[in-house]
């Protein structure tokens, strides 16, 4: 089974886009069609970023639908502990949490929207690739 790491914008749109490919990837997770591989890091960014107030009210997320989604992800996707610290995304350093976490747990792909991490095209064995285009992968697996 494919192992997956979403960069926290595919993770923060799957919660508030109901009808995007965001939202049909972690559909897709929550139905068991690839492994999700999370870090320690990956949650506080998330945490961070949905209680953004204006993210918040403007797509009117209750603490209890925050608390639940970061939960969920807590309990049923892979979680790693990153231990090797990488250093291959030098514009914005805070993104090199991705590689490290596809690194750590074999992952076969980042799936972003991040510019940064799409210019590298892979890291080591993990292929870096858009929200549409693993979705356009999955699909292909039916």
């Amino acid at each position: 089974m494919l192992r997956v790491v979403l960069d926290t914008n595919v993770l923060v749109s799957g919660l508030l886009s109901s009808g995007g490919i965001c939202n049909q990837i972690i559909r897709r997770w929550v139905n068991g069609e690839f492994i999700l591989c999370i870090c320690k890091e990956t949650i506080d960014e998330l945490e961070k970023v949905i209680r953004y107030p204006n993210i918040a009210k403007r797509h009117k997320l209750s603490e209890d639908e925050m608390r639940h989604y970061i939960e969920y992800l807590e309990e049923f996707a892979l979680k790693v502990n990153v231990t090797e610290i990488i250093d291959v995304i030098k514009a914005d350093p805070s993104d090199n949490i991705f590689p490290a976490c596809a690194l750590e747990s074999g992952a076969d792909y980042i799936v972003s929207g991040n510019y940064h991490l799409l210019d590298l095209k892979s890291y080591k064995s993990t292929k870096i690739i858009t929200p549409r285009k693993f979705y356009d992968i999955l699909s292909n697996q039916d």
